[in-house]
């Protein structure tokens, strides 16, 4: 009985060996890899000297080696140190590259100068359309318009205030509340530059009741000027004080007197204000239209396959639009080209036409060949149908098209002209 006791207890150490050891090799932690490798950011501008930090961020949390290793793709361009420091060296561009575990992530770096700015352009004058107003208390507002110069200027905005708020208020965008019985400036300040309107708050017994335009509609050429009037009623009202301003000022602007200029194509409505009433005239800015084409010859005789360009001359100088128009009335007689050049095609007549605007001007072409007539033989030159001169007749021919005689003799002259005449006759 005590044998079989103790075989028992053997067999029970011995199981428990076993399971200590199997468990002690289960234990023991499988390695953990890097899974991926992030950069705060993947693309970097700096100048040449500029240093900037790149954090890379390894996952997971628990991989066993997280250590990061940075290289640069082109050291000239822009280097990288181990914390992740880029440098840059010169203009370029330059890939850095973090590693982790087999794992990376990249950063495209460029390297630029630093471009100058601009110098700034400064505000030069502040204007109001109003010197002085007369105000009523708690019943009429005004508003005012600045005009800040030059039109490019960088910093235009205008900051309104009042010297007594209690008699006058102005709001940011210029319009005047009368407030109480007083005096009062309103400064509009730009760029450094101020104007100022003086206003007078005043009990006003007769009012403005209305304001008329002797014109409700105004066309205009470009460049030139036009004339409104306003009329306030009652005769009698204490303040008749007109203040005039364009809705489009790049279309068409209107000074202190009512008088209108146009400046470019378009339309604009100006209007008249005076105590709190309103009237308008709509204005219709029309370009410079072509008075006239012209051109340098107005009849042209050429050989098949001469060439000659024609000038055309548009006016007025200022025209809007001067653009020529070239055309041929018969392209298989004469064609022309875009810039006046007419090419004779063959023996014929056509009408070049060159047109800007409406307006238009021709050069009548003939085209013509020439012969020996009769078979006789060419005074200038003793061609007389043969293949050996004929060449130099064509030359003589195409000089004769293109100078005038230049023969001193009288006798000899018009036998000239006639020959010249014969060598263009139709065959």
């Amino acid at each position: 009985m005590k044998k079989q006791t103790w075989h028992a207890a053997c067999m029970a150490a011995m199981m428990a060996l076993l399971a200590t050891g199997c468990d002690n090799g289960s234990s023991e932690p499988e390695p953990v890899a890097v899974e991926s490798v992030t950069l705060n950011v993947t693309t970097l501008a700096l100048a040449p000297g500029a240093k900037e930090k790149v954090t890379a961020t390894v996952l997971p949390e628990n991989a066993d080696d997280k250590t990061v290793v940075w290289s640069s793709s082109d050291l000239a361009v822009a280097t990288v140190g181990d914390d992740g420091t880029v440098t840059a060296r010169a203009e370029g561009t330059a890939t850095i590259t973090a590693h982790a575990g087999g794992k990376t992530a990249t950063c495209a770096v460029t390297v630029n100068k630093i471009t100058e700015k601009p110098e700034p352009v400064a505000v030069e004058s502040v204007t109001l359309n109003a010197t002085t107003l007369t105000l009523e208390p708690g019943k009429t507002d005004m508003t005012l318009t600045a005009t800040v110069t030059p039109d490019n200027a960088d910093d235009r905005t205008v900051a309104w205030s009042s010297s007594d708020t209690a008699i006058a208020t102005v709001s940011e965008d210029g319009t005047v509340t009368a407030v109480s019985i007083g005096e009062a400036s309103i400064t509009a300040q730009a760029g450094g530059k101020e104007a100022t309107c003086t206003v007078t708050v005043k009990q006003i017994l007769i009012a403005v009741e209305n304001v008329t335009l002797d014109e409700t509609t105004l066309t205009l050429m470009r460049g030139d000027t036009g004339k409104l009037t306003a009329t306030v009623t009652p005769d009698n009202a204490d303040d008749k004080t007109v203040l005039w301003s364009s809705s489009n000022a790049s279309v068409a602007t209107v000074d202190g007197n009512g008088t209108v200029t146009a400046v470019s194509k378009g339309t604009a409505t100006i209007t008249a204000q005076a105590g709190g009433k309103t009237a308008t005239c709509a204005v219709t800015v029309n370009p410079i239209p072509v008075e006239n084409v012209t051109l340098n010859v107005t009849t042209l005789t050429l050989a098949p396959n001469m060439t000659k360009t024609l000038t055309a001359t548009v006016n007025p100088d200022d025209a809007d639009d001067k653009t020529v128009t070239w055309s041929s009335s018969n392209p298989s007689v004469a064609t022309v080209s875009n810039d006046g050049m007419v090419t004779a095609v063959k023996v014929g007549a056509a009408t070049i036409t060159a047109q800007a605007g409406s307006k238009t001007a021709a050069c009548e072409v003939t085209v013509h060949t020439h012969r020996i007539q009769g078979g006789n033989t060419c005074t200038e030159c003793g061609y007389g149908g043969h293949s050996r001169g004929r060449d130099e007749h064509r030359s003589r021919r195409v000089l004769e098209l293109q100078e005038p005689c230049k023969r001193d003799d009288t006798r000899g002259r018009d036998r000239h002209r006639e020959q010249r005449v014969l060598w263009l006759h139709e065959p």
